[in-house]
């Protein structure tokens, strides 16, 4: 996936069951065009009347902007109203746009080398933020070093109220290079990790800060209702969708699609939508689907791009997908493709996507910025003064070099 392109290997779900984002390195579209948009805690900096803009095109440059930790990526920061976390090998850090005091932090119990993007739940009365730490737990006297998981946990009412849940991580999965922490359903936290081969889920119990069930085999993708879908790979090649009961870890079904593929990805894009993508055998060519998530059915076949397609919804109606050379979106209840570039006519090209929010896809071309209609492709009136990789009502998270590395925090303003 193109690199001008921002984070999404392993999305993020949020409660509203939207698609957030993602895990792994610096590809794909951001998923964080999915952000909270409830304010939370205030600065106490003195700082302009806040206003927010739905959405906004215009992001301020000066000095209420500022540089995010070097090597943070797109898909480390959730933005919730005017404060932003950031997920690193430690846990969570929780600052507010103006002034960018730290107004919360949570710490894993031992430094970590590998974590999830952040991700906003609401369990019980209360709003939390979550992340997964891959950890080194130091051995004492004669025994070995060993690689654990632990689920950090931040609320966004009381930024002193933290605590973490430990996850025993199968000596045969230590190796695991991706963490997503799904979502929750009521106070149960779904947690997938992955290494190149297979993948496993773990659901954990928040309230009692315990593992519930742990499934090896199953490389978790997103929440539906009750049920996590994701892929089952009996073979290197073979790959099947299927649903792991939440409350259980039992299996709720099994499509009957196999999908014979190498590299293969399911990704969520959109409520109840996955997309399934990998490289055909013959020709090696790229392979994509749209799939309903609550049933594992095709909706439509999408295939033909030069690399793997980043999906992102915008939190409204619409998912718009697309690589290096193609952006195209469709409705997502009815599946109904809205709009597709480069056009037939050859009249217009392709942006980079960076995200789509509220309405408005937020891309670059070789002129600079650009926003689109997310309904009807067309181009904006008034192009934005930047392509943000993340988005909400008050901020925005992005670079003006486009290219996904040197990332701030820049406030809306229009």
């Amino acid at each position: 996936m193109p690199a001008h392109l921002a984070v999404a290997a392993a999305a993020v779900v949020l409660m509203a069951g939207c698609t957030s984002g993602a895990a792994g390195g610096g590809e794909g579209i951001a998923a964080g065009g999915v952000a909270a948009t409830s304010p939370a805690a205030h600065s106490p900096t003195p700082s302009p009347t806040l206003k927010g803009y739905d959405p906004p095109t215009k992001f301020s440059q000066g000095r209420f902007s500022k540089p995010l930790p070097e090597n943070t990526r797109a898909a480390d920061v959730l933005l919730d109203g005017t404060t932003y976390y950031i997920a690193d090998n430690h846990g969570l850090e929780a600052d507010v746009l103006y002034g960018h005091d730290m107004v919360g932090i949570a710490n894993s119990t031992h430094s970590g080398n590998l974590h999830s993007p952040p991700v906003l739940a609401q369990v019980g009365d209360r709003r939390v933020v979550l992340t997964a730490v891959r950890m080194v737990i130091e051995g004492q006297g004669t025994s070995v070093d060993r690689t654990g998981v632990e689920l950090v946990a931040l609320s966004t009412s009381k930024g002193s109220d933290s605590w973490t849940v430990p996850i025993d991580l199968p000596q045969d999965y230590t190796s695991i290079s991706s963490l997503t922490v799904l979502g929750v359903r009521g106070t149960t936290a779904v947690v997938a990790g992955a290494d190149a081969d297979h993948g496993l889920v773990w659901a954990v119990d928040l309230a009692a800060k315990k593992v519930l069930w742990t499934q090896k085999g199953f490389t978790g993708a997103q929440l539906t209702d009750d049920q996590v879908v994701g892929l089952v790979s009996p073979e290197y090649t073979k790959h099947r969708v299927s649903a792991l009961k939440i409350v259980d870890g039992s299996t709720a079904w099994t499509a009957d699609q196999t999908y014979d593929l190498l590299d293969t990805t399911l990704t969520p894009a959109g409520p109840n939508r996955v997309a399934i993508q990998g490289r055909s055998f013959v020709g090696f060519k790229s392979s994509a689907w749209m799939l309903d998530s609550t049933t594992g059915k095709q909706i439509f076949d999408f295939s033909g791009g030069s690399t793997p397609f980043g999906c992102a919804y915008d939190e409204r109606s619409v998912t718009v997908c697309a690589d290096k050379d193609i952006a195209f979106a469709f409705d997502t209840a009815s599946g109904k493709t809205l709009w597709r570039l480069p056009d037939d006519a050859k009249t217009r090209f392709a942006p980079r996507v960076s995200t789509a929010w509220h309405g408005v896809v937020y891309g670059t071309t070789s002129r600079g910025p650009v926003a689109l209609d997310a309904v009807t492709g067309q181009d904006l009136p008034s192009p934005p003064t930047l392509a943000p990789l993340l988005v909400n009502n008050y901020m925005s998270i992005g670079s003006p070099d486009t290219d996904g590395t040197a990332l701030s925090v820049y406030p809306a303003v229009g």
